[in-house]
């Protein structure tokens, strides 16, 4: 009976493993189009990711240009203008050069693994699709934690755990004069134009394309302002009603990996206004899914591996506020 029962396990996990084989075989390397679904579920449930600009690279690396005109390009105009002729130095002088740049893509290895058990194998192969369940899931959780690098990640900070240390993320990117502290004091509306008011006014013309990306306790903290300064029924939709918030024209929205708690766990959020497509996330179009079965765990092992980047293309278009308070009543 033992023997009959390790028979039939062995069956099932490499059942398991036949119906994913759609996905993992030839080495596990993503064709295309399976790359770009995945990308696609990865940034589906991201709020910040779902609106960033995504980068596929070859070879781990790609150089991105920038152009621009930071001066001011107009000035008084004059008919015939001769001077290009006699005095051809001041003439050129008039020009405005651009601002040039090269932004580098340098994509660092990921990886993670996870195991299906025989009991779950077991309730769940026969449903129908299996293998693009196992997909999903895998996609989402890898989405999470790429939002997690983008947003929080220190290169400097030894105190992280080792996966967040691998890229500096936007709030580390954040210059020291675009950053409100606001010292744990209670939310205030005017924490919004503080942002705002923190970055080049050059950057805020499309004001309205930018976000608040904030904590979920931000959020609520919000929708409870609204509530308790506007006595009408915007302030009642905004407490009972899951409708867009906006503050001076901008989204605010709730994001899963924003900070929602200080050092010693007092209930402090943290906000960051950046336009969406100023973020970029870069991921090598190698991506490899790949599985095994381990008798003696008696699962089936599926393995993750990606090469990413996360970069800000311009970091004097963001800023951000550190120490929120948020604290509602029964939060």
């Amino acid at each position: 009976m033992e023997t009959n029962e390790k028979v039939l396990r062995q069956q099932l996990l490499q059942k398991a493993a036949t119906k994913l084989s759609d996905i993992t075989s030839g080495g596990g390397l993503l064709q295309p189009e399976q790359l770009d679904a995945f990308l696609e579920m990865a940034m589906e449930q991201r709020m910040i990711l779902g609106e960033a600009r995504v980068e596929t690279v070859s070879s781990g690396q790609k150089v991105l240009d920038r152009i621009g005109v930071g001066s001011r390009f107009l000035g008084v105009g004059s008919e015939d203008d001769t001077t290009i002729y006699s005095d051809p130095a001041t003439n050129l002088g008039k020009e405005k050069k651009p601002d040039l740049g090269k932004l580098t893509i340098s994509c660092s290895k990921v990886s993670g693994r996870t195991a299906i058990s025989h009991e779950v194998l077991k309730r769940n192969i026969e449903k129908e699709g299996f293998s693009d369940t196992v997909m999903r899931l895998l996609a989402a959780r890898a989405g999470y934690d790429l939002e997690d690098l983008a947003i929080n990640g220190d290169t400097t900070d030894g105190a992280l755990e080792a996966y967040l240390q691998l890229k500096d993320g936007a709030l580390k990117r954040v210059p020291a004069a675009n950053r409100v502290g606001w010292g744990g004091a209670d939310f205030k509306s005017s924490v919004f134009a503080d942002l705002i008011n923190s970055i080049g006014a050059k950057y805020r013309r499309n004001i309205s394309e930018f976000r608040f990306y904030c904590s979920h306790g931000i959020e609520m903290a919000y929708r409870q302002y609204l509530v308790d300064q506007r006595k009408t029924a915007l302030g009642d939709t905004a407490q009972t009603d899951k409708f867009e918030l906006k503050a001076f024209g901008v989204p605010v929205v709730g994001v899963d990996v924003m900070p929602d708690r200080g050092t010693a766990n007092e209930k402090e959020g943290t906000i960051l206004l950046c336009h969406p497509k100023n973020l970029i996330w870069a991921v090598e179009d190698e991506l490899r899914i790949v599985d095994w079965l381990d008798n003696y765990r008696d699962s089936l092992i599926i393995a993750f591996h990606a090469s990413v980047d996360t970069l800000v293309e311009e970091v004097n278009a963001l800023a951000s506020a550190q120490r929120v308070g948020w604290d509602i009543g029964g939060s």
